[in-house]
């Protein structure tokens, strides 16, 4: 049975997928699936290998969990997997990157979208 939360949650994904997503390309050895996805960034304290503190900042992309099929399966972002965004006039590829030994995404309450955090590698 579907909770009041787990139907709001899923509506909310729905608006931003419709109002406020891009398309990209999300790639793992060979495997391509397009997705919609919203992109943000989060600011991440981290400890160099000095032990001087440094301010890192993630390229977010938030997305519909069950829309990353790979290989024919519902998949999990791991770190390494590229995404890439050919909106601009230049191509953009992201690098899944946990930030700091965290996880490379978190699943967002309800399980319905995740948030996965990279870093731009390069733009041409």
């Amino acid at each position: 049975m579907t909770t009041l939360l787990q139907s709001g949650a899923a509506w909310l994904a729905g608006q931003l997928k419709t109002h406020a997503a891009i398309d990209v390309s999300y790639e793992r050895s060979g495997d391509v699936c397009e997705v919609s996805a919203v992109q943000g960034s989060t600011p991440w304290d981290v400890i160099d290998s000095g032990g001087a503190a440094v301010r890192f900042v993630s390229c977010d992309w938030r997305l519909t969990a069950a829309d990353l099929v790979l290989a024919g399966l519902i998949a999990t972002p791991e770190a390494g997997d590229k995404i890439v965004d050919r909106n601009g006039e230049q191509v953009l590829t992201y690098e899944v990157l946990p930030p700091d030994g965290k996880n490379c995404f978190e699943r967002l309450p309800q399980g319905v979208e995740l948030i996965v955090y990279s870093k731009l590698i390069s733009s041409e």
